[in-house]
C-alpha cells in the first residue's frame, strides 16, 4: 500500500509517497521529476551503499541516468558545512545543472546536507530524499536537519523543499527498536503541533506502531506532514519553532552528560522537562503533560537516571538557548495544538530544574 500525498508550500511542492516496497518504482518516480533524465548524483551513508542506495542507484541507471555518487563514511556526521563543501566540489565535477537530480539516501542529517546543497546548486537543483530511518520519514519533507560548524551542531539551515520523498516502510521494519524511538519522538512532536484529533489518533496507535504495523504508520506518518506543514507555513516564528520543542535541553544535557548517552534518550528528557515549564510557564494542562509522560512510556522510553548540579543545569540550558538567539525563549506546549516560544524567568526555571534534576537522582538511587 503506497500513499501519496502531496505537501503544498507557498511556492513549490513536494511529492511524499509512503508504504512497504517504495522504493520499488523508484526509477520511474524520479524520472517524473526531471522530466528527461540526464545525471544523478546520489549522497548516501557508507552502511547502506550496498543496500538502500544500491538499489536507488540501479533503479536511476534503468531510468537513463548517468549516475555518481557521494559516500560518507561509517561514524561520519554528514550534516556539516565541510561535507556541504564536499558535496558541491562532486557536483561541480560531474557538470550537474539545475536539470539534473540529486538523491539522498540515509539518515535526517545527510538529507539535510543534500537539500541544503540542493537548494543552493545552480539556484535550485531538484533533490529526492530517501530517508532510511523512522525519523526522517517524519520529518524531512518538511524541515532540514541544521548542519554543524566546527563542533557547534546544528548552526545552518534553511526551508526544506524536496521535489519528492520516498518513505519505504520495509527500512522500518529491519530496524532495531532503539533506532525508532527517535522517530516515536518525530511523531509525538508532530502530532502535539497539529490538533488534538492527531494527537489523540496518535495514542490509539502507538502499539501498534511499535509492532510496524504498515496501515498504522502510513497514516500517522502522512498525518505528520500535515501538521508539520501548517507549523512551516505559519507567519509566526513562534509557531514555526514549535518543532524544536524539548531540543534545548536536550543539547544543554548533551553538553553536561557527554555524547554517550543516545540522542533520543536526551530529547524526550527536554520533552519532559519542557512539557512541566509550559505547564506554569503557559497554559499547557498538567492531564496532557501526564499524558504525554505515559506515551514516551508506551513507546518504550524510560526516564533518564543521572546526577547534575542545578546551577550547571542551568548554566548549560541558557548557553544552548543563546548560542542561536539573543533572547531566552523556550519552545513550550500552550495546549495541545499549540507549542509556541515562551519567557520563562530565573525563578520558574530554577525551581523546575531543581524538582527535576533531584527526581533523575531518586532514579539513580532506586537502580543502585
Amino acid at each position: 500500500m503506497i500513499r501519496r500525498k502531496l505537501i503544498n508550500f507557498s511556492d513549490v511542492s513536494c511529492d511524499y509517497r509512503v508504504g512497504a516496497g517504495a522504493l520499488d518504482e523508484f526509477g520511474p518516480m524520479a524520472k517524473s521529476v526531471v522530466g528527461t533524465p540526464k545525471r544523478a548524483v546520489i549522497v548516501c551513508a557508507e552502511e547502506s551503499a550496498d543496500g538502500p542506495a544500491l538499489a536507488v542507484s540501479r533503479a536511476l541507471i534503468d531510468a537513463g541516468f548517468q549516475v555518481s555518487d557521494l559516500s560518507i563514511p561509517a561514524g561520519e556526521d554528514a550534516a556539516s558545512i565541510a561535507y556541504a563543501a564536499r558535496l558541491f566540489e562532486v557536483l561541480a565535477a560531474t557538470g550537474a545543472t539545475a536539470d539534473d537530480l540529486i538523491v539522498a539516501v540515509g539518515g535526517a542529517g545527510l538529507c539535510g546536507l543534500t537539500q541544503f546543497c540542493g537548494r543552493a546548486w545552480c539556484g535550485g537543483t531538484a533533490t529526492v530524499l530517501v530517508p532510511t530511518a523512522l525519523d526522517g520519514m517524519v520529518t524531512v519533507a518538511t524541515s532540514m536537519e541544521g548542519l554543524s560548524v566546527g563542533d557547534d551542531a546544528s548552526m545552518v539551515w534553511g526551508a526544506s523543499r524536496p521535489a519528492m520523498v520516498v518513505a519505504d516502510l520495509d527500512l522500518v521494519s529491519v530496524a532495531p527498536e532503539k533506532e525508532r524511538r527517535l522517530g516515536y519522538l518525530a511523531l509525538l512532536t508532530s502530532a502535539l503541533i497539529d490538533c488534538r484529533r492527531s494527537w489523540d489518533r496518535l495514542g490509539e496507535r502507538i502499539e501498534l506502531i511499535r509492532s510496524v504495523d504498515e496501515a498504522a504508520l502510513v497514516d500517522v506518518l502522512a498525518q505528520a506532514q500535515t501538521g508539520r506543514l501548517m507549523a512551516e507555513k505559519s507567519v509566526s516564528p513562534s509557531a514555526r519553532a514549535g518543532r524544536l520543542f524539548g531540543t534545548v535541553t536536550a543539547r544543554a544535557l548533551r553538553s553536561c552528560l557527554g555524547p554517550k548517552v543516545p540522542w533520543w534518550a536526551l530529547l524526550a528528557e527536554g520533552m519532559r522537562f519542557e512539557s512541566r515549564l509550559g505547564v506554569e510557564a503557559g497554559r499547557f494542562d498538567a492531564e496532557d503533560m501526564f499524558e504525554l509522560d505515559d506515551r514516551l512510556e508506551a513507546f518504550g522510553i524510560d526516564e533518564l537516571p543521572f546526577e547534575l548540579e542545578p546551577a550547571l543545569f542551568i548554566a548549560a540550558i541558557r548557553e544552548a538557548c543563546f548560542k542561536r538567539s539573543n533572547r531566552f525563549l523556550l519552545p513550550l506546549p500552550q495546549m495541545v495544538g499549540s507549542v509556541r516560544l515562551s519567557v520563562v524567568d530565573d525563578e520558574l526555571l530554577a525551581r523546575h530544574a531543581e524538582a527535576y534534576l533531584a527526581s533523575r537522582a531518586e532514579i539513580m538511587d532506586a537502580d543502585a
